[in-house]
């Protein structure tokens, strides 16, 4: 069957979920991350997708370098957890919706986006030519006063506008202005934060573990075990 691509979530690498599962196999997290990848992208591949039947446990430990016992141990802890049931990912279903799978049209489109958005590169760059060669023309004529400034894209006002898109308009402003506080003033830290909000079940609340901490991520988030 050929499917070339499969779907993944924002923070799936470092997803706080892959902790509980390697408390219980008993190794890193990092490994954890790893297979669960592997896993993925064989499940994406079989005939029944979503089925991890006949993953290469031996051969996985060759390429990784982690021994067979680690990467079996973390396959049964995802068992317990019922990540895997009956050989599939249990959620596999829901987080890869066969509409879009191995679409021309997706792809068609995806060009197409990416070709208007250099045409609008391009028309905008012209554009400030323009600007910048009437600035000069009126500074020239005695008549620099007059000329208005480029406008440029406020990073603030990018953050703002993201935390109202991921909590709502109703809670966004206000959770943006008190994370914003929370880290110190750092848009950049902020920003981080909202994007790993984004991934999470329950944004607004992931926010307001960060916001009640100090700007602190919560480090006892209880994580989502339905992936």
């Amino acid at each position: 069957m050929s499917i070339d691509w499969f779907r993944s979530w924002h923070g799936a690498p470092t997803d706080t979920k892959w902790l509980l599962i390697a408390k219980k196999a008993g190794v890193p997290a990092g490994i954890v991350s790893a297979v669960v990848w592997a896993l993925f992208d064989h499940a994406s591949q079989c005939e029944q997708r979503g089925n991890i039947e006949g993953f290469d446990v031996e051969t996985y430990a060759i390429f990784s370098g982690f021994e067979e016992a680690q990467i079996a141990a973390v396959i049964t802890a995802l068992k317990e957890k019922n990540i895997i049931e009956n050989g599939c990912l249990s959620a596999w279903s829901k987080r890869q919706p066969k509409r879009e799978d191995n679409s021309s049209e997706r792809v068609a489109k995806h060009r197409v986006t990416q070709c208007n958005a250099v045409k609008r590169d391009v028309t905008q760059c012209n554009s400030r030519e323009e600007k910048i060669r009437e600035e000069e023309d009126k500074k020239k004529d005695g008549d620099a006063d007059r000329v208005a400034p480029v406008t440029v894209d406020d990073p603030q006002k990018r953050y703002f506008r993201r935390v109202k898109e991921i909590c709502g308009e109703r809670h966004g402003g206000a959770l943006a202005k008190k994370l914003l506080e929370a880290k110190g003033g750092v848009v950049s830290l902020a920003s981080s934060a909202v994007e790993a909000a984004a991934g999470k079940e329950n944004p607004r609340q992931y926010i307001g573990a960060i916001i009640s901490k100090g700007g602190s991520d919560p480090p006892n988030a209880r994580p989502d075990l339905s992936w």
